[in-house]
């Protein structure tokens, strides 16, 4: 496991023009409004380093989405946004990063100390299930690597012998 910079529990189960419903520990399904072009879902701030990379995963059902970064200073104010190919990725790929490859990098300025995302399900009547979304940064997860090794218990007696987990340049 790894420590999402997002909490999960803390994260706005409200909606602008629209409803945010079946929520759970790991997701919730965002809806919008009969004739809203958009609903709105956002994130708790959570913690960045000017010039690092930051990759957002999530998993989705439904279709015509967005999602959004922010980059604030410490009272919250934006520092960056544009919205354009360098913070935004959709359920298209065309309007921004690829939805499999939604890495970010914080602005480098100083000011930048946190950030937030924003989820959107756009579109008339539009639903879409997000859950799974995680953010951390680039090069602490290794890509493809599992980070779980089964092990067979049986019960009302012990483990045994426990892996010993390894990292290069870690003790």
């Amino acid at each position: 496991t790894f420590d999402n910079l997002i909490d999960f529990k803390s994260w706005n189960k409200s909606a602008g023009n629209g409803t945010v419903s079946n929520v759970t520990d790991n997701g919730f399904t965002l809806t919008s409004n009969e004739g809203a072009g958009e609903s709105t879902s956002e994130s708790p701030f959570f913690p960045v380093t000017p010039g690092k990379q930051y990759k957002i995963e999530m998993d989705f059902i439904g279709d015509n989405w967005d999602v959004y970064i922010f980059f604030c200073n410490e009272a919250g104010g934006w520092v960056d946004f544009a919205d354009g190919p360098t913070n935004r990725y959709s359920s298209s790929g065309a309007t921004g990063i690829s939805k499999d490859n939604a890495v970010f990098t914080a602005p480098n300025k100083s000011e930048v100390v946190k950030a937030k995302i924003r989820v959107d399900s756009n579109g008339s009547n539009n639903t879409v299930r997000f859950e799974n979304i995680r953010v951390y940064e680039v090069g602490t997860v290794a890509e493809g690597v599992s980070y779980e090794i089964p092990v067979t218990v049986t019960y009302d007696s012990t483990y045994g012998t426990l892996p010993t987990p390894e990292r290069t340049g870690y003790t």
